[in-house]
């Protein structure tokens, strides 16, 4: 037993025995009972997927072994866990089955795929010069008995800037056709590890009961163990690795993610979230229920809601560089443009629902622009262009379109590089009606409002009087917070109608009514210094209840930028 113990402390770095071998079997368990459960109505050899141009080969057993090899796993690790490892580059269109990792970089990357070591990486890699948490994906994916592994600090040159710019927009391709991502929740950099923190026991305290009376049932234990929960929501869903950008996307587009947390791994993919515990044939005691799984991207492609629900969840993640607001999401753009072919996909939003994407506001206390340097900024009317917390309306169907677009209204592809952005046009041009107003004081809503709009109710908000406009209930302007703003001109453009109806049951009347609710939504513009004919951004508003019956509304064309 000692020798065993002492052999498994050499391969891991840690002391581990049954326990953890156990953890390892269920995780690769599950993870083979998804892959079967995803291909059970199709042809396994018609799913295989594309492997990226660059990924670690970590050899294989030339073998066959029967049904489960195919799917990669049913291969013993073979060679041993810590041989040698080196970079290839598949033939265009080779498949194959591979596994990804999803980790922090920390301040300081120990070691990457550069120009300088391109040559010696297709050559061989010392499992012992690699970082600890690349080490531990290499074990973890030998001991499922795959083949390949995709880490991008080693299978894209770091400091080839052309390079990036090729390879960056294929990464969600290379996470969505990933069989399984490997997601490092506890290793604060490459250095740290997860496999180790993962299999920590579980602390626990244990409780003597009360002296039982006379007669009691001796088959009541005198003692009970009392563990430390599980909380997918805490531990996942709110993990540093979960708030940044870049892997916000990486987790919605896996198909499968297995989740490395302190004491504990959870198995997650389209049809189950679970903690991976060492016996799989009971209900685990030590976990909370699910909230807040991932997005699927059949369900973000279904309906514009999720779409701005993503969004609002995403504007919360971290970026290194912030000028990634758009880039961090385009794979994801990508690929629900494939589901909706016929729609356009506009700095961040969508022509067919712009009536809802055009609602956004920027919910931080002191909201600041994104800087994006040389590159032209995203136009006014996209969320992209302010940094932090993002908020929509109440998400649903019915909001109903008061504008239209003109002939030259923008057309913009889904490749979101921020090369890209200085290629296209900035302009959204569309006919609505319009008010316009002079000398309009706002002041700030010293209380959370907009019930009929935001649950919760937002702070900031604001509110006007104007005789042309009538009550409004709420005003967000962009930017900077304070208690009063002035504004010589503005311009309000109705752009949405959102209408709800409840049926409530009235004791006066002793029947059913409806009650009818109509929010009509309006962007707040000034116009540029470039052109009386151009106008930007600076807020949207609402009025609650009858249309605005001003005389002074005019419809008319009008170009945002």
């Amino acid at each position: 037993m000692r020798c065993y113990f002492e052999v498994k402390k050499s391969i891991f770095g840690f002391s581990t025995g049954i326990h953890d071998l156990k953890i390892i079997n269920s995780a690769r368990s599950l993870l083979a009972k998804s892959i079967f459960k995803e291909y059970a109505q199709s042809d396994f050899d018609q799913q295989r997927s594309f492997l990226p141009s660059r990924i670690l080969d970590l050899g294989r057993d030339k073998k066959p072994r029967g049904l489960l090899d195919r799917f990669g796993l049913n291969i013993p690790p073979h060679p041993p866990l810590t041989a040698p490892i080196r970079l290839i580059s598949p033939d265009h269109g080779s498949t194959g089955q591979y596994l990804t990792l999803s980790h922090r970089w920390g301040k300081n990357q120990h070691f990457t795929l550069t120009k300088t070591s391109l040559k010696s990486f297709h050559g061989s890699i010392s499992f012992d010069s690699l970082p600890k948490t690349f080490q531990d994906a290499v074990i973890l994916t030998r001991k499922f008995g795959f083949q390949y592994l995709w880490i991008d600090a080693l299978c894209i040159v770091q400091d080839d800037l052309e390079e990036w710019q090729q390879q960056g927009p294929k990464m969600a391709s290379v996470y969505h056709n990933s069989t399984c991502t490997i997601a490092a929740h506890s290793a604060k950099n490459d250095s740290q590890g997860f496999l180790a923190a993962a299999f920590e026991r579980i602390p626990s305290i244990l409780l003597r009961r009360r002296p039982l009376h006379a007669g009691a049932s001796r088959l009541i234990p005198e003692f009970r163990s009392l563990y430390l929960g599980s909380s997918f929501k805490d531990q996942v869903n709110e993990s540093f690795l979960n708030q940044r950008g870049w892997v916000f996307q990486e987790r919605i587009l896996s198909r499968r993610i297995l989740h490395f947390t302190r004491h504990h791994v959870f198995f997650e993919d389209g049809f189950v979230v679970r903690p991976v515990e060492a016996d799989l044939s009971r209900e685990p005691l030590t976990h909370s229920p699910w909230e807040d799984t991932k997005f699927m991207i059949e369900e973000i492609a279904a309906t514009s809601a999720d779409w701005h629900k993503l969004v609002e969840r995403y504007s919360t993640c971290a970026l290194t560089f912030d000028r990634d607001r758009l880039p961090a999401i385009a794979g994801i753009a990508a690929f629900v443009q494939t589901y909706n072919p016929g729609d356009e996909y506009l700095y961040g939003t969508w022509r067919n629902s712009l009536q809802q994407g055009l609602l956004w506001v920027a919910a931080d206390d002191a909201p600041q622009e994104v800087y994006y340097g040389s590159t032209p900024s995203p136009p006014s009317w996209s969320w992209a262009r302010w940094k932090g917390s993002i908020r929509f309306p109440l998400q649903s169907a019915s909001y109903q379109p008061l504008f239209q677009h003109t002939d030259d209204s923008i057309h913009f592809d889904s490749a979101h590089s921020n090369a890209n952005l200085a290629k296209k046009s900035r302009f959204l041009s569309i006919r609505a009606e319009v008010l316009e107003l002079q000398d309009i004081a706002a002041t700030i809503i010293n209380r959370p409002a907009g019930q009929f709009s935001f649950e919760p109710p937002m702070h900031g908000l604001y509110n006007i009087n104007s005789k042309k406009l009538g009550i409004v209930n709420w005003m967000a302007f962009d930017g900077a917070r304070e208690s009063k703003l002035f504004f010589p001109y503005l311009s309000c453009v109705f752009v949405s109608l959102y209408q709800h109806t409840r049926w409530m049951y009235d004791e006066e009347v002793e029947d059913t009514i409806a009650r009818h609710t109509r929010v009509w939504y309006f962007l707040i513009l000034v116009k540029t210094y470039n052109t009386s004919e151009c106008y930007r951004r600076i807020g949207i508003g609402a009025k609650y209840g009858q249309r605005p019956q001003s005389d002074d509304l005019v419809t008319k064309t009008i170009r945002i930028e």
